[in-house]
């Protein structure tokens, strides 16, 4: 039990890869106004537009915190690079999955244990709760990740099909 935290990062490659491809998007623009329409003034916001996202590909680049981490503990995860990491004890776990989902791509999605009955009744919340980390830009494979918390965690349920 243990075994030294799992960090995982961000992809640096897949996000630059997005960011690259959009800030193209707004150099090929800037271009066809420029060259193709004449207007003199179509060229400010896709210029503004691709400098802004230049910067912002820089900082993507830099940030080399970790996203998530499997610890003997818990959970820590965090949504964005600036965020503090958010805390999740394992006897709160009381299953995980790998879930596809439209907005966030692959997401671990977390049981957690029931609502005491007077919280329940409280928050009109009968079913168990559900929690979903993003795994979408993360370097780490689905498989591997479980695998970590199976280890840590013996107790919870792999719900993975």
């Amino acid at each position: 039990m243990n075994a030294a935290p799992l960090l995982v990062r961000p992809h640096w490659r897949r996000m630059a890869f997005r960011s690259g491809a959009v800030l193209l998007g707004f150099i090929g623009w800037d271009l066809y106004e420029l060259f193709v329409t004449h207007e003199p003034d179509g060229w400010m916001t896709p210029t503004l537009g691709a400098v802004t996202l230049a910067l912002s590909l820089a900082l993507v680049l830099r940030d080399k915190r970790p996203r998530l981490v499997v610890g003997p503990e818990g959970i820590h995860w965090r949504a964005h690079g600036q965020d503090p990491l958010v805390f999740l004890p394992w006897d709160e776990i009381v299953a995980v999955e790998i879930h596809a989902s439209r907005e966030d791509g692959q997401v671990l999605r977390l049981t957690l244990q029931p609502l005491p009955v007077l919280q329940r009744v409280a928050s009109d919340q009968m079913n168990g709760r559900r929690l979903d980390i993003p795994l979408d830009p993360l370097e780490l494979q689905p498989h591997v990740l479980i695998a970590a918390i199976q280890r840590r965690a013996p107790h919870v349920q792999d719900r993975t099909s």
